[in-house]
């Protein structure tokens, strides 16, 4: 027989591990997927980006930004080497002007 003590430590228990394992699954995703802001900006190879009206004044900030924080950074992998970056920043922006005639 289960006394009510007993059922309020084992529910208190419970409410614990599920917060660790949500807070776990939480930190998970976060690591795994980018964040908020860096997928607004690769939204600028979607057409419904462009069909924005603030799109033609968002681009070049955008464009700015996955330049600096993410493609154009040389990263490490995990055994510690210098791996290149993946664009070219002189080409990307040389065919700045194309891509978004392209896009609209």
């Amino acid at each position: 027989m289960c006394t009510h003590d007993a059922w309020v430590d084992v529910t208190k228990r419970m409410k614990e591990q599920c917060s660790v394992i949500v807070i776990s699954f939480i930190e998970e995703l976060c690591q795994r997927f980018p964040n908020q802001e860096f997928m607004n900006i690769i939204g600028i190879v979607h057409s419904k980006y462009w069909f924005n009206f603030k799109a033609d004044n968002m681009f070049p900030t955008h464009l700015t930004l996955l330049k600096v924080q993410h493609y154009f950074k040389n990263k490490v992998n995990v055994e510690g080497f210098k791996v290149p970056t993946l664009l070219n920043e002189k080409k990307l922006d040389m065919e700045t002007s194309l891509f978004k005639v392209t896009m609209h």
